[in-house]
């Protein structure tokens, strides 16, 4: 497939560009593309419909008039009075690099978006409890009904693909497949397109993008996207020429057979990628005259909102099985079995919350935000922050008493020692500053279960306990070792790019030497401790 593509594109891809006229300037647009394929107004509107039909372009004379001035408005708002617009972090091709665009999400109170190993959090437009400026409460605002303009006229579309009978069977998401609850917005600021590296389309000769070929990822499956622009034109009125139009390019995923397409962008018309149509096609961006901002409104899944993450790790403890209470491995049989069984079931669920909370929430908060001052941070995301850490610190003592009984070989565990393990992370929780209700109130429900349980903390001596089954203990300790093991190597890997990270500074220039001064064991800002990364010494003494 690799030799075949490349051969087509030597020769030459056929392609449509709605973006140029016919005659000469098809031909002028053919030399400029650089591609023997060139490309061909006529027929345009013909392959959309025909190879792309479930992308749909709402063009601005069907949206409110007033859309485009607030919108605009509002997002000049949150880019130049508030400074929210940064250039995020990614991994790409295992190297630690920032987004050639400055971005923001902004959604529903709770939401995240992953994008190439990259974990963005949300500024809500849910406004009445924000603490932000009202400048900023009505800009955010604004991007709400924006979303819900977009949803309807989505929703519309949608219906009328499915009423041409051609998309029976999809679209089977849970609140819809236009259910939009954020918006990731790109901004691509001309003045700097000098200054950064912009890359010619490879396959068709479209022009320089400025976003290469792919699918959003990180969306609810088959869901639907919607795209809104806003062209700021360098000078106004000054009419757009032959190649100095924003576009989106259609390519069929994997295959060349099929035309591309390319489609213009004019400043307030909207597209919609239909249900289906991001899992089977890719699209990009070519670069034109002029800033320009994208709003993609898009339906992230469930489980990345912090509320249905945080209720997944409580029910989790709340079903926890210590090892104080595994009476039935003494036993003989089937009960004995089921009791083996949910021992490593229970340890593995939490050790999966474990390393989910500890690598897909703490640490990715810390990577993207460490060198922000409190003053840029949200406050939301704030105390959630703390909220997480704190838990994370009650799976960490959950994993201390189960090492703790394999090295004892032995169900219980001394009721002192624990004691002083709670009341340190008591202490801890207690000196946390800016943690809202939700920590006061989360924290007992551990405590007291640890503190209650059978052998915990009734002062129990040694010789009322009882030794744990040599296979027991074998089947624990193993499971122990190889999550411990695990965690040890993806916390090395966090650690090295980490430091890549801190190299690149706050705007993502190359500090002299590398070297950044920042108060040891704290993260900038966020007001809670770096998390270990060694556990060395712990896998150890389970081998």
């Amino acid at each position: 497939m690799q030799e075949t593509l490349w051969q087509r594109v030597k020769e030459g891809l056929e392609w449509f560009d709605g973006a140029i006229g016919e005659g000469e300037e098809e031909e002028e647009a053919g030399r400029i593309a650089g591609n023997k394929g060139g490309g061909r107004r006529r027929g345009f509107e013909q392959a959309l419909e025909r190879y792309y039909p479930k992308f749909r372009v709402i063009h601005r004379d069907l949206l409110p008039s007033a859309l485009e001035p607030s919108t605009r408005r509002a997002l000049e708002v949150l880019k130049d009075q508030m400074g929210w617009f940064r250039r995020d972090y990614v991994w790409v091709k295992g190297k630690v690099t920032q987004t050639m665009v400055t971005r923001l999400l902004v959604g529903e109170r709770g939401c995240t978006y992953k994008y190439k190993g990259l974990r963005l959090f949300c500024r809500s437009w849910e406004t009445e409890a924000a603490k932000v400026p009202d400048s900023a409460c009505h800009a955010l605002a604004e991007i709400r009904r924006l979303n819900e303009v977009l949803k309807e006229k989505s929703r519309k579309q949608h219906e009328c693909f499915m009423a041409r009978g051609e998309g029976s069977g999809e679209g089977a998401v849970e609140g819809g497949v236009n259910s939009f609850n954020a918006t990731l917005i790109n901004y691509f600021d001309e003045s700097i397109a000098n200054h950064v590296e912009t890359r010619p389309e490879p396959y068709y000769g479209m022009g320089r993008c400025c976003i290469s070929w792919h699918a959003d990822d990180g969306v609810v499956e088959q869901s639907a996207i919607a795209v809104y622009n806003v062209i700021e034109r360098a000078e106004k009125g000054e009419e757009e020429e032959l190649g100095e139009v924003w576009k989106v390019g259609l390519k069929v995923k994997w295959e060349v057979d099929t035309p591309g397409v390319a489609v213009p962008m004019v400043n307030g018309d909207a597209y919609v990628m239909l249900s289906g149509f991001n899992e089977k096609n890719q699209h990009c961006v070519v670069c034109g005259r002029g800033s320009r901002f994208s709003s993609t409104h898009r339906v992230c899944p469930q489980e990345d909102m912090y509320h249905n993450f945080y209720c997944r790790c409580r029910e989790t403890f709340l079903q926890l099985h210590f090892p104080w209470n595994a009476r039935g491995v003494l036993q003989e049989g089937e009960e004995r079995r089921a009791c083996l069984s949910k021992i490593v079931a229970s340890l593995d669920a939490l050790e999966d919350l474990h390393d989910q909370l500890e690598f897909e929430w703490l640490r990715q908060f810390h990577f993207q935000y460490f060198d922000l001052p409190p003053s840029e941070l949200d406050d939301y995301w704030v105390e959630v922050i703390h909220v997480l850490a704190d838990l994370w610190q009650r799976m960490e003592i959950v994993v201390w008493i189960w090492i703790s009984c394999c090295r004892r070989k032995s169900f219980m565990v001394g009721g002192k020692e624990l004691r002083d393990r709670l009341e340190r992370l008591r202490q801890l929780t207690s000196q946390q500053k800016g943690q809202g209700q939700e920590v006061q109130s989360s924290l007992p429900f551990l405590m007291k279960k640890l503190l209650r349980s059978e052998g915990a903390g009734g002062g129990r001596e040694a010789a009322g306990e009882k030794a744990i089954p040599e296979d027991a203990l074998e089947l624990v300790k193993a499971t122990l070792a190889r999550r411990l093991q695990k965690r040890q190597e993806h916390r090395i890997w966090w650690e090295e790019n980490f430091r890549k990270r801190l190299s690149m500074g706050r705007g993502g220039e190359q500090r002299e030497g590398g070297k950044r001064k920042r108060k040891e064991g704290r993260a900038d800002g966020l007001g809670f401790s770096l998390l270990p990364a060694n556990l060395n010494s712990l896998v150890s003494t389970l081998k």
